[in-house]
């Protein structure tokens, strides 16, 4: 390894170990930062959104009761913390899409290419957009589990021939992700055998294989190759949407 390989490497280290070090003391991602980061996912997601809250407006029941608490959110969690570009809706070519399925929004309904849509509701769009849903109703799951289902949202990369299961580890992976992907059987149902403790796994779709991370420094490693890739000008969402995975699991320990 020549002296140019060494120094960028070392430049490299510095500047994940300074990433690290701003996730772990919650500095990473201010809102001017998400903003950046984010900008091609938010403005589309708030002219959609513009358009639930005004559908809702005047309306009854549990409906109305909804947004006050999603406004109360807005106003208490950062952007990045926010909103779900794994298992929802993210920017790809300046257009909207779910897993590997291109979106239009016609009205109040939810356009897919296939034909199919679906009504926009509040609890359907929480679910499409939001890490942490709250409010949404039995309809509004079923609806959101067959487009996770359909658009292959479940899978990494949204590839269909795939046969690993996209992994976050998060809350709604845990307590809604899974179940859609058991009650599609998607995945097998036996629980994996697990060695160690608090390893990095990635799920599939054969058998539930795990794949672990088995160290600390394996992850700052996959995040210095992908931090590569997105310096050398790669901008394929689903390089940001693992980066921000590892990002998360580095503050959690």
């Amino acid at each position: 390894m020549n002296d140019r390989r060494v120094a960028a490497y070392l430049r490299a280290e510095r500047e994940l170990m300074r990433r690290y070090e701003e996730v772990k003391y919650g500095r990473f991602m201010t809102s001017e930062q998400g903003n950046q980061i984010f900008a091609p996912l938010l403005t589309p997601l708030r002219e959609i959104n513009s358009k639930v809250n005004s559908k809702t407006k005047g309306n009854s029941g549990t409906t109305s009761n909804v947004l006050p608490k999603t406004e109360k959110k807005k106003k208490t969690e950062s952007r990045s913390q926010k909103y779900d570009i794994n298992y929802g809706i993210y920017p790809k070519d300046d257009r909207l899409y779910v897993g590997n399925t291109c979106i239009n929004l016609a009205g109040d309904n939810l356009l897919f290419d296939s034909g199919r849509k679906y009504v926009v509701t509040p609890g359907l769009w929480a679910l499409l957009t939001e890490k942490l849903p709250e409010s949404y109703t039995d309809a509004d799951l079923l609806h959101y589990g067959e487009i996770v289902r359909d658009t292959y949202s479940y899978k990494l990369d949204n590839d269909p021939s795939s046969n690993r299961i996209k992994y976050v580890g998060d809350k709604k992976f845990k307590d809604i992700i899974m179940p859609i992907l058991h009650k599609y059987n998607l995945i097998d149902g036996k629980k994996p055998i697990r060695r160690g403790k608090g390893l990095r796994k990635v799920l599939t779709s054969n058998n539930v294989e795990y794949v672990y991370w088995n160290n600390f420094d394996e992850l700052l490693e996959r995040l210095y190759i992908l931090y590569g890739e997105v310096k050398a000008g790669n901008t394929n969402p689903t390089i940001r949407n693992e980066i921000t995975s590892i990002l998360e699991e580095i503050k959690e320990r």
